[in-house]
């Protein structure tokens, strides 16, 4: 139940972020957010690497907005992303994998009402959140060693990189549906 009740706040906080139309009161969240990673004694820096490895995907998000809208607004954007972000760094930190199946199982139970196996529904989502930092190192792993190898690296020759990658998905794909029937999921 406190799985469950962990969720459902930080899927509310996260909803109320994107309500919030002041600069004050997203400054505000940003400074309780922070707060709270120091009071569970998250790492700030790490935070702060990770935060500048968005920046660019922030900066492009902020200068769209910028263009389709106004300055005020692009801004708006720029710093609810940056309060969503410290949020989400902070409960994944404090949360298990596991924590956020068991929440999603009870979540999901009204779903059961259409035959549908909320069990092997949070199962899916926990392996791929599970996943997702491996995949993340080896896509890191692909990019260095095409830099090594004196590749230019741009948005254009991108598929060199993500070709092996999907098939790597793949790969592990297979290899977690042999582990999942090995261990007695299948129907």
């Amino acid at each position: 139940m406190k799985d469950l009740i962990k969720l459902i706040l930080f899927i509310s906080y996260l909803i109320l972020i994107f309500y919030i139309n002041n600069f004050v009161m997203l400054f505000c969240l940003l400074i309780l957010n922070i707060s709270i990673m120091l009071i569970f004694k998250l790492n700030i820096f790490d935070f702060l690497k990770q935060l500048l490895v968005l920046t660019p995907f922030l900066f492009i998000t902020g200068l769209i907005n910028f263009f389709t809208s106004n300055l005020e607004y692009g801004l708006f954007i720029l710093i609810r992303l940056i309060v969503a972000y410290s949020l989400t760094f902070t409960f994944i930190k404090m949360v298990t994998i596991s924590e956020i199946a068991n929440a999603l199982e009870k979540l999901l139970f009204p779903l059961k009402i259409f035959r549908i196996d909320v069990s092997k529904v949070s199962l899916i989502i926990s392996i791929g959140i599970s996943v997702l930092p491996s995949l993340l190192d080896e896509f890191n792993q692909k990019l260095d060693c095409l830099k090594a190898k004196g590749f230019k690296i741009n948005i254009f020759n991108m598929i060199v990189i993500f070709r092996p990658l999907l098939i790597s998905i793949l790969l592990r794909t297979n290899e977690f549906e042999d582990a999942l029937i090995s261990k007695g999921f299948e129907e």
